[in-house]
């Protein structure tokens, strides 16, 4: 429609405006719409925009500007789950350009969000996206590599495990006097206790679920809530 008023010839100093047809703006099949931009360029030469319907003829102010859509698709690995406001599982999940969209995150218990990227972009801080283009969201859930380090080398007794509200440890008479570590799967330091006896009881009731890496020494154990 643009490219036709653009045709049009001015009729500027004319005395009667020409009239431009545009047939049934409401049908959608007809797909007849100009934007108020388009009308308005038509009336700047003199041409003015009728809506015909019916056998009715009404004057067309132009349409808002449709909005582009794209496209979002989440993926993630078994281990947990994303979603954000308005997403329906199996939809076609389509969201108004410029659009933000803060992505929400559920990791199975024990494990955690490694990484978050939308397009290859890392948004693993922000867990947030302005939409710009069609956008795939990749998560990956696992155990912090942290973790993964320390598994071979449980050399601490430590029970119950996985502990719940308390959690015992006996250590070697080597490492009595020495400091107990208490480190999140992320590798934040949450709790460090001197240990003066080789038997110890922790209060965990306010640890959040997870991994845990209690390290002593050159002793280290993975235990988790």
């Amino acid at each position: 429609m643009r490219l036709l008023v653009e045709s049009l010839p001015s009729r500027v100093g004319k005395e009667k405006e020409g009239h431009l047809y545009i047939i049934d703006t409401k049908f959608a099949e007809e797909k007849n719409v100009a934007e108020e931009s388009t009308v308005q360029l038509a009336k700047e030469k003199n041409w003015g925009s009728i809506d015909y319907a019916d056998g009715e003829e009404k004057p067309y102010e132009g349409s808002k500007p449709e909005k582009k859509m794209y496209r979002v698709i989440l993926e993630s690995s078994a281990r947990g789950s994303i979603t954000y406001d308005g997403y329906q599982e199996g939809g076609k999940n389509e969201v108004p350009a410029n659009t933000s969209i803060t992505i929400k995150v559920t990791p199975v218990e024990g494990f955690e969000l490694l990484s978050l990227t939308a397009n290859g972009k890392d948004i693993l801080e922000s867990k947030t996206v302005v939409i710009t283009e069609d956008t795939r969201i990749k998560a990956l859930f696992g155990i912090h590599p942290a973790v993964e380090e320390v598994q071979e080398k449980i050399n601490l007794i430590s029970y119950p495990n996985p502990f719940t509200s308390f959690l015992e440890l006996r250590i070697p008479t080597v490492l009595v006097g020495k400091t107990l570590s208490i480190y999140k799967a992320n590798g934040k330091c949450v709790k460090q206790i001197l240990m003066k006896e080789e038997k110890f009881r922790i209060n965990t009731e306010d640890y959040p679920r997870g991994y845990y890496i209690l390290r002593i020494g050159t002793y280290s154990q993975v235990v988790l809530k």
